[in-house]
């Protein structure tokens, strides 16, 4: 996306966007996207008033998570949090995948469902699949509150780490 673009009318989804950017291009996009609507029209030299059109094309992109907050009668502060999202390359393909850490369950606020985390892998066509399972992160063990990602261990691969509440 080029800053002349922002504030003119888009059609596009998140699963397109995602699946032909690669990171440095994704997180430049993002940040464009997220202050477009608040930076003067002289800047772009465009009509910046214009609303972008976007559609939900989740299903179609194999998107279907939930995030699960523990919501109990107790009402616990825990219960406000989000979960926590990180988009990486998880297996330097060179497609950003997303992973979403889900919350968790309270005292008096239990599932019907087992709580797990997502780990969407891109398959670059406006596709992804759930490997979660197949990565060992999809088990909620904590309350789960925030997501960092970065190579901890020099490794050359991109780490998850999760903070969560016991």
């Amino acid at each position: 996306m080029r800053s002349s673009q922002i504030g003119r009318k888009a059609v596009g989804s998140l699963g397109s966007i995602l699946s032909g950017l690669s990171r440095r291009r994704f997180l430049a996009a993002l940040s464009m996207a997220a202050v477009g609507e608040f930076l003067p029209s002289k800047m772009f030299g465009g009509n910046t008033s214009a609303s972008p059109i976007f559609s939900d094309v989740t299903a179609e992109a194999g998107l279907s998570w939930r995030h699960f907050n523990g919501f109990s009668p107790d009402r616990y502060l825990i219960e406000a949090m989000g979960g926590g999202v990180g988009f990486f390359d998880f297996d330097n393909d060179g497609e950003m995948d997303i992973f979403l850490l889900n919350g968790g369950e309270t005292p008096r606020g239990k599932s019907e469902k087992p709580v797990q985390n997502a780990l969407y892998h891109n398959l670059g066509n406006g596709k992804f699949v759930d490997v979660a399972a197949q990565a060992g992160v999809s088990r909620v063990k904590t309350y789960g509150t925030g997501v960092a990602i970065a190579d901890f261990d020099n490794d050359g691969h991109q780490d998850i780490l999760i903070t969560g509440f016991p």
